[in-house]
């Protein structure tokens, strides 16, 4: 496997990775994603930090990966396929990750996993696969979940991903969750495997030495790491850069080049190049001079209205443009508005099996949390009893 380089990382410790991993971690894309947040906001944004790299991230799930394979003894072959597939699933992602997605999706197609073979084509890092004989195709399948079984350990209900995600969010941000195992987890589990490689092939976790106890610290973590993200005053940052982003996009001023830079590029981009009002709410995001949350529904048993709403990510741009032209005279900078289906639960759906054969599976309500929320720049006056009346009949 070649020579193996020490890697400490702030939740595992010391990792040696492999040379092809090391060398991995030298190319130009994997160089972007130390600039670009695990959060969806830049960390001179964040209301909290300094929140890790999607860099390293992308090091904590090759390094779970490694233990997911430590008691595998399949062809080298596919350990090779997952490990990489690990260390570069976020290297797709545009600058603000998630928050930018929905206008990546619309002006390419690709979402943020599907969009890393656009990325990695003629790259610096094919060029390293190719050497182990691996295409950029086979790499995205595994980030994408259509490589199974093993991209259900990238792509699943408890995955390697989350559990890197949730354990580095919580510990940086300092938010106080219970710590939990995720070696301990990751090592915990096995390929229920009779064609091995078969698309009827599944995993299950090893039920021993409390492995189902750290998953439910794991599922109280997220939750807890979720909540925050939005909570006050994560979401309304977020929004202010989204609303930012989303003006410019149907300005026509975003460009595919956009989705390839970091973090600090689109900051620098939407400040310079985009409309005052894109430049106005990234400034004011920046200086933590935060919009006033002035709507917050919060409920697991949403209308149908709210449901269609949430489905479609246009709906944001919709209100918001309502409730500028009503109470603003048009300045779509005056208003953010958040419509969403929430990460908050998650239900394990891998079953727990023990050493008699036993099994044990996850039965918590998983129905999610949907969210309506809406923001005003402080500088506004409006009657909010009539703005509350008017956004209720939005979204009735």
């Amino acid at each position: 496997m070649g020579e193996r380089v020490k890697y400490k990382d702030a939740l595992y410790g010391e990792w040696e990775l492999p040379d092809f991993l090391k060398r991995l971690a030298m190319t130009k894309e994997m160089v972007r994603l130390r600039n670009i947040t695990q959060s969806v906001l830049p960390n001179d944004f964040m209301p909290r930090g300094p929140i890790p790299s999607r860099f390293q991230h992308g090091l904590g799930v090759a390094r779970l990966a490694d233990a997911v394979l430590e008691n595998y003894p399949d062809p080298f072959d596919y350990k090779i396929f997952l490990l990489i597939a690990a260390l570069l699933h976020d290297a797709g992602n545009p600058p603000f990750s998630h928050l930018c997605e929905p206008f990546l999706k619309e002006a390419t197609g690709y979402d943020g996993e599907s969009f890393l073979k656009v990325l990695l084509d003629g790259s610096e890092a094919e060029k390293i696969l190719k050497e182990y004989k691996i295409s950029v195709g086979e790499i995205t399948a595994y980030v994408t979940g259509n490589a199974r079984p093993f991209s259900d350990i990238l792509n699943g209900s408890m995955d390697i991903d989350n559990l890197d995600n949730v354990g580095r969010y919580n510990l940086s941000a300092n938010l106080g969750a219970e710590k939990f195992n995720a070696i301990k987890i990751a090592s915990s589990f096995r390929l229920n495997h009779s064609g091995c490689f078969d698309n009827k092939s599944g995993w299950f976790i090893l039920d021993k030495d409390s492995v189902w106890e750290e998953a439910q610290k794991w599922k109280k973590a997220r939750q807890i790491v979720y909540s925050s993200i939005y909570g006050t005053p994560h979401l309304s940052v977020a929004m202010m850069v989204y609303r930012a982003v989303e003006i410019a996009f149907f300005e026509n001023e975003i460009g595919f080049d956009f989705f390839l830079f970091n973090d600090h590029e689109a900051i620098a981009y939407l400040l310079t190049k985009c409309n005052s009002r894109t430049r106005r709410l990234v400034e004011k995001a920046r200086r933590w001079d935060w919009y006033e949350e002035i709507i917050a529904i919060e409920t697991a048993n949403p209308t149908l209205k709210l449901k269609e709403l949430a489905s479609n990510w246009k709906s944001r741009k919709y209100i918001a443009d309502k409730l500028c032209e009503r109470f603003s005279r048009g300045e779509p900078d005056a208003f953010c508005v958040y419509i969403g289906k929430g990460k908050d639960k998650r239900k394990i759906i891998v079953p727990f099996v023990y050493d008699t054969g036993d099994k044990r599976f996850d039965l918590c309500d998983d129905s999610p949390i949907y969210r309506f929320k809406v923001w005003m720049d402080r500088k506004e006056t409006v009657n909010r009893k009539e703005l509350k009346y008017y956004t209720q009949e939005l979204i009735s």
